[in-house]
């Protein structure tokens, strides 16, 4: 026959049956929740890591073309600087003509 003392220790033992049960499933959630929490990071990072190499790739083309820039730049202003070397000469040769001339027709 069951005492009193023996159903509070059954009622007891139910209880931390139940309780253990309840653990176990609230454990079980939250690593579940914590699983999905991760999946959705791992998926977060993987986007930023593509939008960082696609971040880098427009960087680099950026300065490609900039430095392309840079370079036709220093080429036009060479070939001014040729021209003017020209213009130069070309303007020498004029004076000198004309000093040429001018003397001759002193004579």
């Amino acid at each position: 026959m069951l005492t009193l003392s023996r159903i509070a220790a059954l009622v007891m033992l139910a209880a931390a049956v139940v309780v253990k049960t309840l653990t176990v499933e609230l454990l079980a959630s939250y690593n579940r929740r914590y699983t999905r929490l991760q999946d959705q990071l791992d998926a977060v990072r993987s986007d930023l890591r593509a939008e960082m190499k696609k971040q880098a790739a427009v960087e680099r083309q950026w300065k490609s073309v900039e430095n392309r820039r840079h370079r036709l730049h220093v080429r036009i202003d060479h070939r001014y600087e040729e021209v003017d070397v020209f213009e130069f000469d070309d303007s020498c040769r004029a004076a000198h003509f004309d000093l040429l001339t001018s003397h001759l027709v002193e004579r």
